[in-house]
Formats: C-alpha cells, structure tokens, sequence
C-alpha cells in the first residue's frame, strides 16, 4: 500500500523532480544559445559585406583590453560564446541524468519502506 507522503524526500527542492525540471531548463537554455548563434551567423556576414565590422575592430583596436595568455577579450567572448550552450545542455543533461537515478533510488527505497512496514506489520498484528 503507497501512501501519498514522501516519507524519503527532503522537502520540495531535493524532490527528484526538481533536478529533472532544472535538468530540463539548462538544456533548454543551452540550446535557445546554440540557435541565437546559429541566427546570428548570417546578420554577421551582412554587417562584414558593408565593411561594418572591420570599422568596428579598427576603432576598438585601441582600447582592447589584453588578459592573460596573449588573448584578446574579444576572442575569449567569442569562444565563450561557442562553448556556452554545449556547456548548459551538457549540465542539463548531468541534472537530469541525477535527478532520473534519484527518482529510481527513492522509488525503490519508499516501496522497500512499505514493504518492512507491511511486514512489521504482519508480524505483530496475526
């Protein structure tokens, strides 16, 4: 017999469905940045056609910030950017992939729970 209470769960936001929810949303992130990137591609080459973007670099040139290693804050944006959404989906992915292991282990644990009980139960009540 399954009783409506979570007996195992440490209140709402360590419910296995949170992990799943946030699992879900970091994936969801992650790809709406992959997309955005994948749409700005073409504006980018309509803005370099017109000459646009080397203005831009060349008045910026001046005033670049350098970071360490030689690299320009520019370029580390520009990667970051890149590596950004596959970084979220891979945590979605991670999030989720706990919250479905948390959800079977705390499954089993309440029908183990309901089982002793039945058991215990049985024991002393014959």
């Amino acid at each position: 017999m399954r009783s409506d209470t979570n007996k195992l769960s440490f209140g709402p936001f360590f419910h296995y469905h949170f992990f799943k929810w946030i699992g879900l949303w970091f994936q969801s992130v992650g790809a709406m940045f992959f997309y955005l990137i994948l749409a700005l591609i073409p504006v980018v080459a309509l803005l370099n056609q017109g000459g646009l973007l080397d203005n831009i670099r060349n008045s910026l040139v001046d005033y670049s910030v350098v970071i360490p290693y030689g690299t320009d804050l520019a370029v580390s944006l520009i990667s970051g950017l890149i590596i950004a959404p596959f970084a979220y989906v891979f945590i979605g992915f991670m999030l989720e992939l706990f919250g479905r292991v948390y959800e079977d282990i705390y499954l089993v644990g309440e029908n183990m729970l309901e089982t002793v009980k039945s058991k215990f139960l049985s024991l002393f009540c014959n």
